[in-house]
C-alpha cells in the first residue's frame, strides 16, 4: 500500500475533470455537493471517507512528490495532467464504513485486554481505549456474553482466527492486525512501531489496516464480532439535511414550500434534490427535467467526453440544476 499512489490513482480516474484539491477532499469524507457527485459520477464510493483525520500538508506533500517525479504537471488555473499507470486492486469500503470501522476495532482492542486481564486475574490495568462511549459498550458486550464465567475468551479467539482466515486480505494484514491487538503484560504495537519493523511510512501502514478493517466487516457473520461490529455500517445513503428535504417531498410538499419551510436557499434544496437523485434510484426527476432533455445532456456527455458542469452548460444552455440531475440518470 502506498499512499502516493493511491493519490495518483484516483486523479487519474477523475481525468483531470476536477481541480488538484478532489482527491483531498474524497479522502476525508467531505460532505459538500460537489464532493458527493464526485463520488457518484466517477464510481469512487470506495475509497470516500476513508482517511477522515488526514491533514492538508501530507495530502500536498504527496502531489509534491509526484510533480517532482515527472508524473504530475499542474497548471495555473489548478487543473492536472496525470502519467497514466496500471490501475491497482484496492479492497476499501469507504462508503459503507466512512471511517466507523475505526470504532469496531477500538470495541475490539478494549475487549481483548480486558478478557486477557481477566483470565490473568488482574482488573487494575489501563484501558487501551480512553473513550467513554466505547468504554460503556464494551462493558455492556462484555457483560451480555457473561464474561466472567470465563468461555468468552475461547469462542472470540476462534472467531477472530477463523474469520480472518476466510478473508482475502493479505497475511501482513493480519498481522497487523494482531500486532495492533493487547493483552496482558503485552502491549499492543503501535503504528509507528509498525511502520519502522515494515519499512513503511505510517500512514501507509495505516491504509494497510483500514483496508483489512474493510475486507473483515465486510465478511464477518460470527456472533461476537458481528455485535461488535453494530453500528459500524453507513445505513443512511442521505445527508441528514438532504433526507428532511426528501420526507416534505414525499408528504407533497413543492419546492417553493420547501425553501421557505426549511428557512434555506433554492440553491441548497436543489443540492437536495440532487443527492437524493443520485442515491435513490426510484425518485421521480421529471417535474424537475422532462425526458428530452435528459436525453440532450446525455448526447452532449457522450460527443464531449467529460462530466464538466461548466462544458455542459455552455454547450446546452441549460441550467446548472438541470444538468446535474440529469448526470444522476446517465446510462
Amino acid at each position: 500500500m502506498n499512499f502516493h499512489l493511491l493519490v495518483r490513482q484516483i486523479l487519474m480516474i477523475f481525468n483531470g475533470e476536477r481541480t488538484i484539491a478532489a482527491p483531498y477532499h474524497l479522502l476525508k469524507g467531505k460532505k459538500s455537493s460537489q464532493t458527493l457527485e464526485d463520488v457518484a459520477l466517477f464510481h469512487l464510493h470506495n475509497f470516500y471517507r476513508i482517511l477522515p483525520q488526514l491533514e492538508r500538508a501530507v495530502y500536498e506533500q504527496a502531489i509534491l512528490q509526484l510533480e517532482q517525479e515527472g508524473v504530475l504537471t499542474i497548471s495555473n488555473d489548478k487543473s492536472y495532467r496525470i502519467e497514466p499507470m496500471p490501475l491497482v486492486s484496492y479492497h476499501f469500503n469507504g462508503w459503507r464504513y466512512q471511517g466507523l470501522e475505526a470504532i469496531f476495532f477500538k470495541r475490539l482492542q478494549l475487549t481483548v485486554q480486558t478478557l486477557s486481564q481477566h483470565q490473568a486475574q488482574d482488573m487494575k490495568f489501563a484501558p487501551v481505549v480512553s473513550d467513554t462511549t466505547i468504554q460503556q459498550f464494551t462493558r455492556q458486550f462484555l457483560q451480555q456474553a457473561t464474561y466472567q464465567q470465563g468461555e468468552l475468551s475461547a469462542k472470540l479467539y476462534q472467531e477472530i482466527v477463523t474469520t480472518l482466515k476466510q478473508t482475502i486480505m493479505t497475511e501482513d494484514q493480519r498481522m497487523l492486525i494482531s500486532y495492533r491487538l493487547s493483552g496482558y503484560e503485552q502491549p499492543a504495537q503501535t503504528l509507528t512501531q509498525l511502520a519502522l519493523a515494515t519499512n513503511h511510512t505510517v500512514l501507509d501502514v495505516q491504509l494497510l489496516l483500514i483496508e483489512a478493517l474493510h475486507i473483515w466487516l465486510d465478511t464477518l457473520d460470527t456472533p461476537l464480532l458481528f455485535a461488535l461490529r453494530q453500528g459500524c455500517v453507513c445505513e443512511q445513503a442521505l445527508t441528514e439535511t438532504a433526507a428532511k428535504t426528501h420526507v416534505l417531498l414525499e408528504q407533497g410538499y413543492t419546492f417553493e414550500q420547501i425553501c421557505h419551510y426549511r428557512h434555506l436557499k433554492a440553491s441548497t434544496i436543489q443540492d437536495h434534490i440532487v443527492e437524493i437523485a443520485r442515491n435513490m434510484a426510484s425518485f421521480d426527476v421529471t417535474p424537475y427535467i422532462d425526458s428530452a432533455t435528459l436525453q440532450r445532456v446525455h448526447q452532449v456527455v457522450r460527443q464531449m467526453q467529460t462530466k464538466r458542469l461548466k462544458v455542459l452548460h455552455e454547450q446546452t444552455g441549460l441550467p446548472y440544476f438541470q444538468i446535474r440531475l440529469a448526470l444522476t440518470r446517465e446510462g
